[in-house]
This record gives C-alpha cells, structure tokens and sequence, in this order.
C-alpha cells in the first residue's frame, strides 16, 4: 500500500497566496510604509490654501483689532469727559447731606426718617423727590443730581457693552489666527524639510521707477521691502503683511492708516482704476482682505502670505476691487 504524502500548509496555500500574506504582515509591522508622503505639488497646493484662510483670518484679526483700539480711544475720552460729571454727581450729594442736615435742624423727622431708610442713592433721589416738605431749591438740586447720574450710567454701559463685544471677537479670531497659523507651519515645516525653501525670494529687482512727487516716497518704501518675509501682523521693519506693508508706506508722506486693509479702504478716497497714479492703494477680493501699491505700469507691491515674501505682481493677479488714494 503505498503511502500518501501529507502536504504542507504553505504548500497548499500557495505561493501567490504567500506573497500576499508576507506583504500584509510587512504592513502590520512597519504601518507606516504603506502611506506615501504627499508630493511637492500637494503640500504646495496645501499650504497655499491654509495661507490664503490665514491671511483672511488675520486682515479680519486686524480690523477687529482697530475697531476696539478705536473704541478704547472713545472710552477714554468719555471717560475725560465724564469726570467732571461725575465730581458734579458728588457735589450734589453733598448738597443732599446737607440739606438733610438742615431738615433735622428744622425738625422734620420724616425727612430725616427717609435719609435713614434708604438702601442706595436712586431710592434716597426717588424717596427725597417725593417729600413735599422739600422746598423747591431743593427737588431741583435732585433733579440735578437724577438727570446728571443717569446720563453718566448711560453712557458707561453703552461703551461697556461695545468694548465687551469688540473683545469677544478680537478673542475669538485670536483663536482662530492660532489654529491655521499652526496648521501653515507644521506644511512649511514639511515642506522645507523635503525641498527647501518654498518660493525663495528674487534678488532682482532693479530700480525703483520715477514717479516724482510725494508718491516717489511710497514707491522707493514699497520697493525697499520688496523679498521680505511675509508675516502675520507684520508692520516691519523686516516683515509684513499687507496691510501692515500700505500703512508703513503711507506713514512715510505723513498719512496715517489703520492697520486694516478694509478700514484703509473707508480711509481713502476712491480711484477708478483706469485713472490709477503711482502710490494708489489697490484693493483685492470682494471681502477686501487684501491690499497693494500701485507702482505704475499696470504693477503692484504686496506682501503675498505665509511662505511667500513681498513681490511685484500683475494687477491683474488677484480679483481687483478698488483702488484709494490718501490724501497727501
């Protein structure tokens, strides 16, 4: 009888069978071969897209930010305004004191009895403005005091509640700048550690062109910066943003700007484009989010965003706008 031989296993499985498996085993072991690294196009196309969300979150940071500057700066001089009133507030408490005082003296114990009785300065002005026994010297002195403190009470919620509101969303795109800031430099990071530098910045860039007048002061600014970094916030005097890039130039012929390319916008006076002059601010997107300077020729200088540096473009490069000019 002649025996069978027993088959093995891995005989039997096959030796395709055993290929399959050996690769799945070598990905259970090392899971992170299996996932190919994105291509220099993708983290390019990547990083384009978080910094083009950056630079929105950060011009609407900027606005944010001017808007509470600027109603911090109405607090303050309300607050000047109003500390007159309030000494004139005090003045009349005083005087109310008094008059109580006088009361006593005179011996009317209900008048005394209400100064006694009351739980705060608006009971003690309702309960006094009722008491016949006042004479009319006095209701109007309260009346005073009624009319002055509630003016001032008006006036401090009013700005209080703004300036609460103002510094939530400041906050709140704080926030937001942090996360995608952070997301743009973990790609960046990738980026430069596999291929170096992302757009490394052009050395060329000739002369500025003669424009003459004041504006040759905004040009000769503008094309000084021309191959630094792009950077958040930035108002030099190595690195920009764009908005912060127009308000260092304006400043240089004694113009000053807000540090927002919106509010720079509502800060100038409009300028079709076909009668656009050197030193013109032209603004980008329907949001107006971006902004540049015109230099002539149908060419602007901007501070692009994250990776990128200040550069000469097309006006044509982006959505156009608007353009403004200062008044210099």
């Amino acid at each position: 009888m002649t025996r069978q031989a027993s088959r093995s296993p891995l005989r039997s499985f096959g030796l395709g069978a055993v290929a399959v498996l050996s690769s799945l085993m070598m990905a259970l072991a090392f899971p992170g071969t299996a996932v190919a690294e994105p291509s220099r196009e993708e983290l390019k196309r990547q990083i384009d897209k978080a910094g083009k969300e950056l630079t929105v979150i950060v011009e609407k940071y900027n606005q944010a930010r001017e808007k509470l500057k600027g109603t911090k700066s109405k607090a303050a001089k309300l607050n000047k305004k109003l500390a007159p009133l309030q000494s004139k507030v005090d003045a009349l408490y005083a005087s109310t004191g008094k008059i109580a005082a006088a009361a006593y003296k005179g011996g009317d114990a209900g008048v005394v009895n209400a100064l006694l009785t009351g739980g705060s300065p608006g009971t003690l002005v309702d309960q006094l403005s009722t008491l016949d026994a006042l004479a009319t010297k006095q209701n109007k002195q309260i009346r005073q005091l009624d009319l002055a403190k509630g003016d001032l009470d008006d006036k401090k919620a009013a700005i209080d509640k703004l300036l609460g509101k103002q510094r939530k969303i400041e906050k709140e795109l704080a926030a937001k700048k942090k996360k995608i800031k952070s997301e743009v430099d973990r790609l960046t990071g990738t980026y430069e550690k596999a291929f170096g530098p992302i757009n490394p910045p052009s050395r060329d860039y000739g002369t500025p062109p003669y424009v003459g007048g004041q504006a040759q002061k905004i040009v000769d600014f503008v094309y000084a910066q021309l191959g630094e970094p792009y950077e958040y916030g930035g108002a030099g005097p190595n690195q920009w943003d764009c908005s912060g890039l127009v308000m260092r130039a304006y400043q240089q012929v004694g113009v000053g700007l807000p540090h927002s390319a919106r509010q720079q916008y509502n800060s100038t006076a409009r300028v079709s484009r076909g009668d656009l002059k050197p030193g013109d601010i032209v603004f980008f997107y329907s949001d107006l989010h971006h902004d540049g300077i015109y230099i002539g020729n149908g060419t602007v200088i901007h501070a692009p965003q994250p990776g990128e540096y200040v550069e000469k473009i097309s006006i044509s490069a982006m959505p156009y706008a608007g353009a403004g000019r200062g008044n210099y």
